[in-house]
């Protein structure tokens, strides 16, 4: 079955060429390449709805687009693709002059699903995932909170087991940045090295010169949660979601775990002090230490 954007190219007159145009800059401006497929799908989805190349389209007939969308309840977060979608395209025509104002009722914020620290642990025992290989990509997404689209391009000069951390060359925002590179990951990793010798990409596919898909990583998560016994609605990102729960809960501060996740904006990291349970253990009234009170 054919994805909107492969139905565009095909019957969507002078399509392809403004495509691929759209899709150069956006990754030379040093955005993710996921969210530009993202964009490029809500532009196809428009190009088919008027038979038209999405470039090609004034401001009217894209006011009226976004008009019905609000009749068919869509929500806003696919409303948002269209209209930034846009915004770029405008950029890469020199129209600064043309704008589409985004109003009206932000997507509600998703309380993030994550695994509590025995879970994690039993994800990752090795009776529930006997493969090493598989082993170590769930412990460093865990571990080290990557998205999977980092951990699939890591290579083996990425790791520095003196410094213990991990560099992030081409992360989502297009920034490097080091993460930390657990002791007990340190000591799994030389292991598997030692077994599975990759060569060009850290986790390699079955083509050693190719890296491990994420497909595939999403098949084993599923097997190992199912031998786990884990019910919840679990995906790739819960494991780095929890990594980020559980780094506040052991006394890590917002600061530092927006640098380790790679956020440009703060605001993407506050969503985590929603489900971290403060330490009130620890805590202590300014009343009882301006008296002195142990």
């Amino acid at each position: 079955m054919q994805s909107c954007t492969e139905l565009a190219k095909s019957t969507v007159p002078n399509f392809e060429k403004p495509y691929q145009r759209y899709r150069k800059a956006y990754i030379a401006a040093g955005y993710s390449e996921s969210t530009c497929k993202n964009y490029l799908r809500a532009l196809s989805q428009i190009s088919l709805h008027y038979g038209k190349s999405f470039h090609l389209l004034d401001d009217g007939q894209i006011t009226d687009y976004i008009y019905n969308l609000r009749l068919r309840k869509t929500s806003h977060s696919s409303i948002k693709l269209l209209v930034y979608g846009y915004r770029f395209l405008f950029k890469i025509m020199k129209t600064p002059d043309r704008n589409i104002e985004l109003k009206g009722n932000r997507a509600k914020v998703k309380v993030p699903v994550v695994l509590n620290q025995q879970e994690v642990k039993s994800l990752l025992d090795p009776g529930h995932c006997p493969n090493l290989k598989h082993r170590i990509i769930l412990s460093l997404l865990y571990s080290s909170g990557l998205r999977i689209s980092e951990l699939l391009k890591l290579r083996l000069e990425d790791i520095d087991f003196n410094a213990h951390r991990i560099h992030i060359m081409d992360s989502k925002n297009g920034a490097a940045r080091y993460v930390v590179l657990a002791k007990l990951m340190a000591k799994g990793l030389k292991a598997y090295i030692d077994r599975y010798r990759p060569e060009k990409y850290l986790i390699n596919g079955h083509e050693r010169a190719k890296p491990y898909s994420r497909v595939s990583v999403t098949k084993l998560l599923a097997r190992t949660l199912d031998r786990a016994g884990i019910g919840k609605h679990v995906t790739i990102h819960s494991l780095r979601h929890s990594f980020a729960i559980h780094f506040l809960e052991q006394g890590g501060n917002i600061l530092q775990l927006k640098e380790q996740l790679g956020h440009n904006r703060l605001q993407s990291t506050l969503i985590y002090l929603r489900v971290a349970k403060a330490g009130y253990k620890d805590l202590r009234s300014p009343l009882d230490v301006l008296y002195n009170i142990p």
